[in-house]
């Protein structure tokens, strides 16, 4: 083999290697993602900060004027 071809080689092995790598912290990271007490603690954060005082009173003039926020729309009145 030349010296291009084989540099080549070591050039791809590197590459996969380094892809490997990254996915092997993407799994990593949606396993910690995706455990329960991790779900549970992202939506308790979410709730506290959407039930801020300020935030609850733009939500009840907002039901007063017949719109809602964005991020309320899929949620029951």
């Amino acid at each position: 083999m030349s010296d291009n071809a084989s540099q080549s080689v070591e050039q791809l092995q590197a590459e996969i290697e380094a892809a490997r790598a990254r996915l092997a912290g993407t799994i990593d990271e949606l396993t910690f993602r995706a455990q329960p007490s991790e779900i549970i603690r992202r939506q308790r954060l979410l709730l506290a900060r959407h039930s801020s005082p300020r935030l609850m009173t733009r939500t009840a003039t907002c039901e007063l004027s017949g719109s809602r926020p964005c991020w309320a729309q899929s949620l029951p009145c």
